[in-house]
């Protein structure tokens, strides 16, 4: 049997190096597993606005191939969703751009157009969602189906870039020297010299 001593160490009493073990700590294991919420929510209740219901998104992220966010959903024309999105989320131009976009599809269509997403495969990405079917409410045919699912996809996907870009925004915040610095702090986490956790 032995007794050694150890020296407790303050975050702000470490040196660089042990300052930065004790930042990949931190980032390893006691970033909040549910930071992203936020932003999941708020891009769930904006989709919903504009005529999606039953909205899922997937995301992964952020450095490997592969990595992106996505939506699943069906929808269905909202009358006055470009207004309602640009009154809730006047600087969120990508929204706006989603909402007018879908209403010029709509309007080919005498706002008769729905449609469902689907997810397919393990990735997280734009690319990994197809338009499982399309419909129109009134009955009538849709002659230009290939074109139009080309359409839509490429109109959906852009909007999916744009939540993983908010999530990648997120993330690099919460995972910064400061952000991560202030957490542990706040946090009166004690180390050792080297900048493990005691």
């Amino acid at each position: 049997m032995r007794t050694e001593q150890v020296t407790i160490f303050k975050f702000n009493e470490l040196s660089e190096n042990a300052k930065e073990s004790a930042r990949q700590w931190w980032r390893e294991g006691d970033l909040d597993s549910e930071w992203y919420e936020c932003t999941i929510d708020d891009s769930i209740s904006a989709l919903e606005m504009v005529g999606f219901y039953n909205v899922k998104i997937y995301f992964s992220g952020f450095c490997s191939q592969g990595d992106g966010a996505c939506f699943t959903g069906n929808y269905e024309y909202q009358k006055g969703a470009l207004k309602a999105v640009k009154n809730e989320f006047p600087q969120w131009e990508a929204l706006h751009e989603l909402a007018e976009q879908l209403q010029l599809i709509n309007r080919r269509y005498f706002y008769q157009l729905a449609f469902k997403l689907e997810h397919s495969g393990r990735c997280s990405h734009g690319n990994s969602v197809t338009v499982d079917y399309i419909e129109r409410l009134d009955g009538f045919e849709i002659n230009d189906e290939v074109e139009l699912f080309e359409e839509l996809l490429g109109t959906v996907r852009e909007f999916m870039q744009e939540i993983y870009i908010m999530l990648k925004r997120e993330y690099d915040y919460l995972t910064s020297d400061e952000q991560v610095d202030e957490a542990i702090t706040i946090n009166e986490y004690e180390f050792d010299e080297n900048g493990s956790i005691v």
